[in-house]
């Protein structure tokens, strides 16, 4: 019997997690998520084509971003949910790194009714 372990680690990763993650969400109030995009890399990679759905989030990252090797950066989504329920949200971009010609980041939360915006 033969066991192996292995710690991979990918070019591009997130931290502290893989998702961006609203804890505490009111319909009408503002919520930020965030997480850190890492280059594990040896090579710059250029992040672009952002593409955030629904379009009711926003992102703080526009047009490109150059990250050199072991450089980081900082994804910061905001949205003010107009209804209560599930909210479920995506970034997709773009990258120059071979191994992720695409980067996709899922984001999620459980939005709840407030006591002076009533949802639609």
């Amino acid at each position: 019997v033969l066991y192996l372990k292995a710690e991979i680690i990918r070019a591009l990763m997130t931290s502290p997690t893989q998702y961006l993650t609203y804890s505490d969400i009111t319909v009408g109030k503002e919520a930020v998520a965030s997480l850190k995009i890492k280059n594990n890399s040896n090579q710059d990679v250029t992040l672009s084509n952002f593409e955030v759905t629904p379009e009711t989030v926003t992102i703080n990252l526009k047009n490109k971003v150059t990250l050199k090797p072991g450089q980081e950066v900082e994804l910061e989504a905001k949205v003010k949910p107009e209804k209560k329920g599930y909210l479920n949200m995506t970034v997709k971009m773009n990258t120059t790194h071979p191994d992720h010609p695409e980067f996709v980041i899922q984001g999620y939360g459980n939005v709840k009714e407030s006591a002076i915006f009533n949802s639609k």
